[in-house]
């Protein structure tokens, strides 16, 4: 946790701590996209970003397209309309494309181009607005996001059958241009996030120098079991 928009990965940790998959011994649902049983129902599933549909396997209707790419450079623009303010956010609105790669091809890559907002600083993780590349096999894990035009020009490539493009924003309006191809090259500028635990049975000790020193004690498994805050230092 810790991004704008709780991913399945989140979701999942949650339900697996509070076995929550225990309420359905018979589920009717057989998910796909890495998308979840939704244990309200067991005949439903929670998508990732960038899914829906019962069983995850249909993209959302809200003002995106399918495209195909060529071995040509074919250009993307990508406009979200927000409908709050920065300094009053409302709910994410999003608008999601999926990009197809086409056969006898092992990737398709992503180059951005330009960003352009009404403002050009934003909050750090892309929190009020944003653009995420899902080319990660997971789809439960959140992708790089885009936010400002130091981007520009970084390539990204997928080896993912569709790979889902989606814009999103809780205040104002933005547009990403980005361009894709088809290949048999991977050229990835933009390096995929750290993994979200810490996969060590030996103490670790990670220290934040924001602020005031917190240095935070984390035992094996990714368990927090004490936060000391030092004000001395």
């Amino acid at each position: 946790m810790g991004g704008p928009i709780v991913t399945s990965y989140d979701l999942n940790m949650l339900q697996q701590f509070y076995y929550c998959n225990n309420s359905c011994p018979n589920p009717t649902a057989t998910c796909t996209n890495s998308g979840i049983l939704n244990t309200r129902s067991c005949n439903t599933c929670n998508c990732p970003l960038g899914y829906a549909g019962t069983t995850c396997n249909t993209r959302p209707a809200d003002g995106g397209q399918q495209l195909t790419a060529t071995t040509s450079w074919t250009s993307l623009t990508v406009t979200i309309t927000g409908s709050a303010s920065l300094a009053e956010p409302g709910p994410y609105s999003t608008k999601t494309y999926w990009i197809v790669k086409p056969a006898g091809y092992s990737y398709v890559e992503f180059q951005y181009v330009s960003f352009s907002s009404t403002q050009t600083t934003f909050s750090p993780g892309c929190r009020d607005l944003g653009l995420e590349l899902k080319y990660l096999s997971n789809q439960q894990l959140a992708n790089p996001r885009v936010c400002s035009d130091a981007w520009n020009g970084l390539s990204s490539s997928s080896p993912l059958t569709t790979t889902p493009i989606v814009a999103y924003t809780s205040t104002i309006s933005a547009t990403f241009v980005l361009q894709f191809r088809a290949t048999n090259t991977n050229v990835t500028d933009v390096k995929p996030p750290p993994p979200p635990f810490l996969s060590s049975n030996v103490y670790k000790h990670v220290h934040i120098d924001i602020y005031k020193h917190i240095h935070i004690l984390v035992y094996k498994h990714a368990h927090i079991d004490v936060y000391k805050y030092d004000h001395s230092m």
